[in-house]
């Protein structure tokens, strides 16, 4: 039932970090994809390539925010 739990965790922060790409809040986003990453791990997915598919996302929206904050 964790993993069940962890998952649909998962989910509401990728549907949370879309939204805020949505309103340019990269910040936002970039917290929320690593919620979302750390939720995916502590559900013991067997499949790598889900996990690495976030992080990527990860890395690709806090790599926005980085360049957002710096340009302020």
């Amino acid at each position: 039932m964790k993993n069940f739990h962890e998952l649909e965790r998962a989910v509401r922060l990728q549907n949370l970090s879309d939204i805020a790409v949505r309103n340019n809040d990269f910040a936002l986003a970039c917290k929320a994809q690593t919620e979302a990453e750390k939720a995916l791990l502590q559900a013991n997915l067997p499949s790598e390539d889900v996990v690495g598919m976030v992080d990527k996302s990860r890395v690709e929206l806090c790599s926005k925010a980085t360049k957002v904050i710096v340009s302020k």
